[in-house]
């Protein structure tokens, strides 16, 4: 997909001088490596794997997940030349589907891999692709075998690693245009030498020397150093443990580095991604068992994920659902974890650390407060809008509260639908009415430019937090709409919530949004106050200041796959809204006593706050 030359100006406006020069030595050196890729010379030759049959036994994962029913009933139908296709379900790809657009119907072009995307349709969107040859397919077929001896899973595995060698040279067709795809490969080919150790496995160590020449060469850099780069280090950790060679220490010292460049102290990753937080955490996860399996364990990487687990607790639901916020592509290194309850039921086994009750807390590096009571839990997201100059995977959910009751999320935002093809429809979810915070007029928090690029974005400020007693409250503010600003108090009490919008200012008006997840449905009493229901019983109830209305709007559930949900929205000319969420059908008292004891509120704020009370 070509860009236009504005964006190509402001791509490099992102960049450093360093950055610069790194990609004009790396456009030089370009033409060099494909010629000696060509005529054979790279990547060297490994004598040494003649025979080989897997890493040392101490690094076996036989206790890492469960061969489940699904597991096996997957492989089956890989067997068949299925695969499960984002947001598309299974589908029959037949037996050789490496360079297939699945939505499409059609094949990517067989060119140099840096001329691909521009040869291909504009509507082809490489993530579907990209996800049929990470080989969790792979990796689900070996769990088959070792679960049953069944060879058919065995002989399945070993044709269509032959076959994805075969029509995928090194540097040519869309699987090698990210150096993290061919990352994500090495932790599946290295997963299935693990699980099938003491057998012929000399060609799945050729794919992994392979591919971790091609990643080391390749590595992510500067302003596209994001969660890429963490999952490429920690393929080369793992491609070192497997085979040896040079890759290994550089690679760990990298990794332990970049996480605490990319991870706030708190635990949280400074990508302001849910998703791409516990992305993130499975490559570290991996890289810490495998240096704990060799005998070298890394604090660094056993701490990182201690805490990263902290916050990924915080915001799961007891469904295993998470309380999500920024971009999510549901791209997994392990695919036998189904939820984050099972990412984090793996990390307390490898740590050995009990799981803590849990309690509202405030992750303050990153700004993220999250409230819990019960089975009721909020995020309140007053943290930085994203991480680097790209803020890649950033939305405009600035001062958004999402909200979980009775342990299934409840007030959500809308997903992310799509990364590539078309920017209105990769905006439509990630721009500012997709979240559950204040839009005035029609402004926007950022300005995006392009799928991963944003011209412009907002500051945002924690003023105050006090989380641990009776009356919780946190209140943050941030200047997208400038000259406007919005400030949104969030005051907790036993399960209630009250939100105080306020424009600050400028006299404007404003909206604030609220959406519900897919399986709640809500029905309006009087213009100020609804009820939600989840199947058919009562899951919660809302009460405004401002009269408010029900639309129908779409949720994306998962990548390239939308379903009807609904949404309340208020509108207010005066600066200010208030909003009360509780999962009590009668939270009048608990109303009563947050307005008797809120402090820092206006005058008119205490007046619509105790206008619900009655």
């Amino acid at each position: 997909m070509l860009r236009s030359p504005s964006w190509w100006l402001r791509r490099l406006a992102a960049m450093s001088p360093p950055e610069v020069a790194q990609r004009l030595v790396r456009t030089v050196r370009y033409p060099l490596d494909r010629a000696a890729l060509r005529l054979g010379l790279v990547p060297p030759r490994r004598r040494d794997l003649a025979g080989w049959s897997g890493p040392a036994r101490s690094l076996s994962i036989a206790d890492l997940g469960d061969a489940a029913a699904e597991a096996l009933a997957a492989a089956e139908r890989i067997c068949r030349g299925e695969r499960e296709v984002l947001g598309l379900g299974w589908l029959d790809l037949g037996d050789e589907p490496w360079h297939r657009e699945p939505l499409a119907g059609a094949e990517w072009p067989l060119v140099d891999a840096a001329l691909v995307r521009a040869r291909a349709p504009k509507h082809f969107d490489p993530r579907l692709t990209w996800e049929l040859n990470r080989g969790h397919e792979w990796v689900l077929l070996a769990q088959a075998e070792v679960a049953t001896g069944d060879r058919r899973f065995r002989a399945r595995l070993d044709a269509e690693l032959k076959s994805w060698r075969r029509t995928n040279p090194i540097g040519v067709g869309i699987n090698w245009v990210s150096s993290m795809e061919a990352a994500v490969r090495i932790h599946s080919l290295s997963l299935i030498s693990m699980l099938l150790q003491g057998s012929d496995l000399e060609h799945i160590g050729t794919m992994i020397h392979e591919h971790a020449w091609f990643v080391a060469r390749n590595l992510s850099g500067f302003s596209s150093a994001n969660n890429h780069l963490i999952v490429e280090l920690s393929s080369l950790v793992m491609a070192g443990r497997m085979l040896g060679g040079p890759w290994h220490s550089s690679a760990r010292s990298k990794l332990e580095h970049e996480l605490t460049r990319q991870v706030y102290a708190d635990g949280v990753d400074a990508e302001m991604s849910t998703h791409y937080h516990a992305f993130v955490m499975e490559a570290t996860l991996l890289a810490a068992r495998i240096e704990r399996a060799s005998g070298a364990p890394s604090a660094a990487l056993e701490d990182q994920l201690s805490r990263m687990a902290t916050y990924l607790a915080a915001v799961s639901c007891e469904s295993g659902e998470l309380l999500t916020q920024g971009d999510c592509d549901d791209g997994k290194l392990l695919p036998f974890l189904r939820n984050a309850r099972a990412l984090l039921v793996e990390i307390e086994r490898f740590v050995a650390e009990p799981r803590r009750p849990l309690q509202s807390r405030l992750f303050r590096d990153a700004g993220q407060v999250v409230f819990r009571w019960g089975t009721l839990a909020a995020t309140f997201d007053a943290g930085p809008f994203g991480f680097g100059t790209l803020a890649a995977h950033a939305h405009c959910d600035a001062l958004a509260v999402n909200v979980a009751m009775g342990g299934r999320p409840f007030l959500v935002d809308r997903g992310t639908y799509v990364y590539n093809g078309d920017d209105a429809k990769r905006d439509a979810f990630r721009l500012t009415g997709a979240h559950n915070t204040l839009q005035i007029e029609a402004r926007e928090q950022g300005v995006p430019s392009g799928p991963f690029l944003w011209r412009r974005v907002p500051d945002v400020r924690l003023e105050y937090c006090d989380v641990g007693d009776e009356l919780e409250a946190a209140m943050a503010v941030h200047d997208g709409f400038a000259p406007a600003r919005h400030r949104r108090t969030v005051l907790h009490r036993r399960g209630l919530l009250v939100i105080v919008d306020e424009i600050l200012d400028e006299l404007v008006e404003g909206t604030v949004r609220f959406h519900f997840a897919p399986d709640v449905r809500i029905e309006l009493h009087g213009s100020r106050s609804l009820v939600a229901r989840r199947n058919d019983h009562f899951a919660g109830e809302l009460r405004c200041s401002q009269a408010m209305q029900v639309t129908q709007t779409h949720h994306a559930p998962a990548y390239r796959a939308t379903v009807d949900a609904m949404t309340a929205s208020a509108f207010t000319a005066d600066r200010c809204l208030i909003t009360a969420i509780s999962e009590s059908r009668d939270p009048t008292d608990d109303l009563r006593y947050i307005a008797e004891h809120a402090n820092g509120l206006t005058n008119a704020a205490i007046e619509q706050l105790r206008s619900l009370v009655a």
